[in-house]
């Protein structure tokens, strides 16, 4: 207003000396120059205020262009901080996600587990159940020897009933017996049953009954389970009308184990004879000639075979041939020598060597054969055990049936069968 006022001021300054300078008296001239320089300063002071204004005006113009510059970056600083809490939000968005996923994958671990613990206390249920169920069950050798037992108590039950044919069911075809009458040193089963055909034919048509009872039947088996050899001392009675025949049998059985089948490969029946006996019926050559043995030997049974005639003529090797295992068995022809054990066999062999200076020939071939599953081989061959007497040696005519088990590559005896043959099959 003050700069209006003044422009005013000069205005009319301006019109009253247009309109007669000349007429106005000094005074009135100077009362113009005053209300002039009046107007002078008040246009420098308007200058001033105008210089002032347009250095506020200068400086509220920078301040607004600080300000726009603030706002700009201040704007720019919320548009960061907005695409931050977007890149935030959408973060958390996945976090959830992921949170939620986690959470679907924590359940389904948690079932996984609770399943895999169900599985595991099945698992080991039934792991006990197999356990106890092992514990309860036999071993291949004790299942050897269940199976056995009820085949030899089978083959007794066929005697009793006199059907020959049930008491062979189990003889392979080239199966080798010794029985207790002299001449029976036989091969094959055909000719086996024939022999015991003729020999108790008459007592079964003529209405002879017999009893079979087991009194010592010992099973021992191989480690590979597929053969036995068997042991068994028999009360055996034949009864014809009102005569009773007992005959105490002496029994060995190698049994072999083949394609799944058991098949008896060798046996020996024998009856005992007192020493004392043998001995007066040797010195005065009354006993029978026994039946010749062939050399005859199956393949793969050469070792076998060897094992046996290379220690033949020499009681002591022989004796040491003789496994240690606890199933070892050996019949002597007496009825008291019937010795278990490898370590007692040896030691009564050992009494009788150094007491009896009993020595030993072979008489004749060998027979030999061998399993399927090459494991177990038999020998039998007829010998003559001499012993030391006054006025020289008696010798007294043994058949002999040996099981031979390979261990650790040596053929080792387990089972041996002497026997006297008697004059007469009983």
């Amino acid at each position: 207003m003050r700069t209006m006022k003044a422009g005013l001021c000069v205005l009319a300054a301006l019109a009253l000396l247009a309109a007669g300078c000349g007429r106005e008296t000094e005074e009135a001239l100077k009362q113009k120059a005053g209300d002039l320089e009046k107007a002078t300063r008040d246009l420098a002071a308007l200058k001033a205020d105008m210089a002032g204004t347009k250095q506020e005006a200068a400086k509220a113009a920078a301040d607004l262009a600080t300000a726009r510059a603030e706002i700009t970056a201040a704007r720019g600083e919320i548009d960061a901080g907005k695409a931050e809490l977007e890149k935030q939000v959408a973060a958390m968005v996945t976090l959830k996600a992921d949170a939620e996923k986690a959470k679907a994958e924590i359940e389904a671990i948690t079932t996984a587990k609770t399943e895999v613990e169900k599985a595991r206390d099945e698992m080991t249920a039934e792991l006990e159940k197999c356990k106890a169920a092992a514990a309860q069950a036999p071993s291949p050798e004790e299942a050897v020897r269940t199976a056995l037992a009820a085949r030899v108590a089978a083959s007794y039950a066929a005697v009793e009933r006199g059907d020959i044919d049930a008491w062979g069911a189990d003889l392979a075809a080239d199966a080798f017996f010794i029985g207790s009458a002299a001449f029976e040193a036989i091969s094959g089963k055909d000719a086996i049953l024939a022999n015991l055909r003729t020999i108790f034919g008459p007592a079964i048509q003529g209405g002879g009954t017999f009893t079979v009872k087991s009194t010592n039947l010992l099973i021992g088996v191989a480690p590979d389970a597929r053969s036995a050899w068997v042991s068994d001392e028999l009360d055996f009675v034949l009864t014809l009308g009102e005569n009773r025949i007992p005959m105490p049998f002496r029994v060995t059985t190698l049994y072999v184990e083949k394609d799944g089948a058991w098949m008896v490969q060798a046996l020996a029946w024998s009856l005992p004879v007192p020493n004392e006996d043998a001995m007066t019926k040797a010195a005065g050559g009354q006993w029978q000639e026994r039946a010749a043995i062939a050399d005859l030997v199956d393949p793969g049974a050469e070792p076998v075979a060897a094992a046996f005639t290379g220690v033949a003529n020499d009681v002591g090797a022989f004796l040491a041939t003789v496994t240690d295992r606890e199933d070892a068995f050996c019949f002597g022809t007496a009825a008291e020598e019937k010795i278990p054990t490898g370590a007692a066999i040896k030691q009564a062999f050992g009494q009788m060597i150094q007491q009896a200076g009993v020595t030993t020939a072979r008489n004749g071939g060998v027979r030999a054969g061998i399993s399927a599953s090459g494991t177990v081989g038999w020998v039998a061959s007829n010998l003559d055990f001499s012993v030391a007497a006054e006025g020289g040696q008696i010798t007294v005519p043994y058949r002999f049936l040996g099981v031979y088990l390979n261990e650790a590559g040596a053929w080792r005896l387990v089972q041996v069968h002497f026997s006297i043959g008697l004059s007469e099959a009983k």
